[in-house]
Order: structure tokens, then C-alpha cells, then sequence
């Protein structure tokens, strides 16, 4: 134990003669007697505060001089853990969910000509994309001509901005990852669009019409569940999207995927699918 600790634990003062540094931490004066004239106690004293500045200054430097392994291990295990240092329950907080009646408006849409490459392509529309893992997959294979299918123009619809801004960025590193490399095809046939897509789709069609080629798919994969019963109207899937997406799709040859339940059942009452499982 510290002697000055030691010393200055053993030294309780009374109001007159008490230390005068205030603890910030504690929002209180210090307990303990103060020593000559300077009115602090001797755990409070100018040398005492300047050796615990220089230890605190010296870990700081220490901590920031570790390895980025050390770092990276530091930030994965305290993730885990709270303000004091106990395991919290869960690791990661859940996905916030965005209510699509904040966005009640469509947004203005882009020259499709001046957005696509090939704008006579057909479309590949994918609802609530998130990060854009799904279609910059889709549009990687397609610039490598590992693509099975036919070229397409594809288009990423997600409501919430700071996604489409990072599958944006990463579209971008993509493409000019492929013009460096000089190999495949890196012509620009992917687009993110921040909108909501309960109030956009009709306008979203009619933009397509004479501009672009045909919508051929749309997907909609694991969409925001809002199992509340008040929430039914946030979902993206309903009786009105559907017949939206059987007039905008190609006739005869437009394909739709789902993975979600609830959309077998709506589909199986809309008389203009033909439903595969």
C-alpha cells in the first residue's frame, strides 16, 4: 500500500481543518485532514496529483502503442462487455427496423440513361437490399462472365440511406477494380436507390417505360417481419404490391422470388402468379 495512503487514511479531519480538493467523481471535498498551508491532505498534494497524471499519461501510451492484433482482440472481447467491464447478455444489439410510413413521398428518380451502361437490359430489381451483398455478387459473376443467365441491370431498393451509401461505395470499388484489371465487362449495370418501395413502385415502373428494357425479376429476400398486428400495414409484401409487381413485370416471361411465408399465401390468392416451391 501507498505510505502517503496509508498516512492520509489514517487522518480523518474535522469540517475546519478538512482537505480542500473537491472529487469530481464523488461530487464531494475530501474527508481527510489537510497538511501546512496549503489546505490538501497529503494523498492530495501538488506531487502526489502529478505522480498519478504521469501513470495515467504513460498507459495511455502504452495502450496506444499496442499491436493491431492487441487492438483488434480488445475491441472483440469488449464488445461483449459493458461500461463496467461485466459480460453483457448479448453480444450484438438486434437489426433496428425503419418504419416505411417516415418516408411517404417517392423520391426523384434518375435518368435512366445516364445511370446504366445499357439501359435497354433487362431489369433485376431486388427489394430491400440492404448492403447489397445479394446483387453485388449477382453483378461480380456478371462483369467476370461467370453469369449463367443473361446480362441484367440491376437495381437495389433499401429505405434505409447509410446502406445504400455503403453498397454504393462498394459498387464503385468494384467497377473500377474491374477496369484495372482490364478482364470481363465493367460497364456500370448496378444501382442503389434510397426509397421507400410501398410508395414508389407504380412511379418506379412508369420511369422504366421507353427508357429501359423489360423488368424481368424481382426479388424480395427476408424483408423486416413486423410481427405486431398494428405494424401489418409497415410490411413490404400486401394484396396492392403484388398487383403492382404483375403489371410492371415482363408479361408471360417476369419472374418474382420470395423468401418469406407469408408471401406463398398472397400469392396463391393473386390470380397472376404461377407459384413454384
Amino acid at each position: 500500500m501507498d505510505p502517503a495512503l496509508a498516512m492520509a487514511s489514517s487522518l480523518r479531519g474535522s469540517d475546519a481543518d478538512r482537505c480542500g480538493f473537491f472529487i469530481k467523481r464523488r461530487r464531494r471535498f475530501c474527508a481527510l485532514r489537510a497538511m501546512g498551508d496549503r489546505r490538501l491532505c497529503p494523498l492530495h498534494s501538488k506531487e502526489q496529483l502529478e505522480c498519478s497524471r504521469a501513470r495515467s499519461l504513460v498507459a495511455q501510451t502504452q495502450k496506444g502503442c499496442a499491436s493491431t492484433t492487441d487492438v483488434a482482440l480488445e475491441t472483440k472481447v469488449g464488445s461483449a462487455k459493458g461500461d463496467n467491464g461485466r459480460l453483457k447478455n448479448r453480444v450484438s444489439a438486434p437489426k433496428r427496423m425503419t418504419n416505411p410510413h417516415s418516408f411517404p413521398c417517392p423520391p426523384p428518380l434518375p435518368n435512366w440513361r445516364c445511370v446504366y451502361s445499357h439501359p435497354m437490359r433487362s431489369l433485376f430489381i431486388d427489394i430491400g437490399s440492404a448492403r447489397g451483398r445479394y446483387l453485388l455478387g449477382l453483378h461480380r459473376d456478371q462483369m467476370d462472365c461467370r453469369s449463367s443467365d443473361g446480362p441484367f441491370n440491376y437495381l437495389g431498393l433499401e429505405i434505409r440511406p447509410c446502406l445504400v451509401r455503403e453498397a454504393s461505395l462498394e459498387c464503385e470499388k468494384d467497377i473500377s477494380n474491374a477496369k484495372i484489371r482490364g478482364r470481363g465487362d465493367p460497364t456500370c449495370s448496378l444501382f442503389f436507390l434510397q426509397c421507400n418501395a410501398n410508395v414508389t413502385m407504380k412511379s418506379l415502373f412508369a420511369s422504366f417505360e421507353g427508357v429501359c428494357g423489360p423488368v424481368q425479376r424481382i426479388s424480395v429476400l427476408f424483408p423486416d417481419p413486423w410481427m405486431k398486428r398494428k405494424h401489418y400495414n409497415r410490411r413490404v409484401l400486401s394484396a396492392t404490391m403484388l398487383r403492382d409487381f404483375a403489371a410492371g413485370l415482363a408479361p408471360g416471361s417476369g419472374e418474382m422470388y420470395a423468401l418469406v411465408c407469408r408471401a406463398v399465401c398472397l400469392l396463391l390468392l393473386n390470380g397472376r402468379y404461377c407459384v413454384v416451391l
